[in-house]
């Protein structure tokens, strides 16, 4: 399991490498490392809103452990494998933030849902104005996702 606290430090440590690299004109870093930040935070949030007290879970039988839960609290997951994604839009209908991401950022979170872990095989040309704006956009969306 990563507990909650890990999930929270993590995501303040991407955003910090994600700026180091976006300073330094690593841009494809910057933009793969900025969307995992919201990927973490948004398991941060699934983990309060479910009581998941040992953490996000990893393993099958780590989320089993917790199947109870889930059913009593959020009858639309239909599998525990909902929570094992890398989809943003999935991972935020989950967390209890899909109305707060989409009444005060919904044009943020609409710029970076283009991202995908698959990005970290991307080898493109990716120019700092674009990216400049989707860190900034993920600084936003953080600031919620911590609320």
């Amino acid at each position: 399991m990563i507990s909650r606290k890990d999930l929270r430090e993590l995501a303040k440590k991407r955003l910090k490498d994600a700026e180091v690299l976006l300073k330094n004109r690593r841009y494809q870093g910057a933009f793969y490392l900025g969307g995992y930040v919201i990927e973490l935070l948004l398991k941060y949030n699934i983990c309060k809103i479910f009581k998941f007290s040992n953490g996000f879970p990893e393993s099958k039988s780590e989320l089993n452990s917790y199947q109870s839960k889930v059913k009593i609290r959020f009858t639309s997951v239909t599998s525990l494998s909902d929570f094992k994604t890398h989809d943003l839009p999935k991972l935020l209908t989950i967390s209890g933030k899909e109305y707060d991401i989409k009444t005060r950022t919904l044009n943020e979170w609409t710029s970076i849902l283009i991202w995908n872990p698959e990005f970290r095989y991307l080898n493109s040309v990716l120019k700092r104005k674009d990216i400049s704006k989707i860190i900034s956009n993920i600084k936003s969306i953080y600031r919620i996702l911590l609320e």
